[in-house]
């Protein structure tokens, strides 16, 4: 699981205990491949996650450009789901 959330974001936890009670590993992302869509990309490419949770927000920037060849399971959460992340 790659988590984007910083540890004090609620959403930290569901990335923490998930990948805990599920014998996972947790990927940390920093701050900066967060706030850069192609750093971002990059860190998803190279660690190759099996799940990522992000905001709607984020997913927006990112959701075009992803590998359509990726085994990425996404979870949107936090924010009302746009209608284009929903088809």
């Amino acid at each position: 699981m790659l988590t984007v959330s910083s540890f004090t974001f609620d959403m930290f936890c569901f990335d923490f205990f998930g990948s805990l009670c599920s014998s996972g590993t947790l990927i940390l992302t920093d701050r900066m491949s967060v706030r850069e869509p192609n750093a971002l990309l990059n860190h998803i490419e190279n660690n190759k996650p099996d799940i990522m949770i992000a905001t709607p927000s984020l997913w927006h920037m990112i959701i075009d450009k992803l590998t359509p060849s990726s085994n990425l399971t996404i979870v949107s959460a936090g924010e009302a789901l746009h209608e284009h992340l929903a088809s």
